[in-house]
């Protein structure tokens, strides 16, 4: 009976560092999403300056094209 306490409370703290280092793994793997969705969103600005940038260098050639 004694040992199969034992193996129990040792399987138990087995299931629990295992619950552990899973839940550091995804706390890593959410920071890493969190910090690449920043990223995305950082790269999709610039992406809509540089378009809005190219127009209206496009509109000034347009411009002095007509003159």
């Amino acid at each position: 009976m004694n040992q199969q306490i034992a193996t129990l409370t040792q399987e138990k703290t087995n299931v629990e560092t295992q619950l552990t280092d899973t839940q550091k793994k995804l706390d890593e793997a959410t920071a890493e999403n969190s910090s690449l969705k920043q990223y995305i969103q950082k790269l999709e600005k610039a992406k809509d300056e540089v378009e809005d940038t190219a127009d209206k260098s496009q509109q000034i050639v347009e411009e002095h094209l007509r003159k």
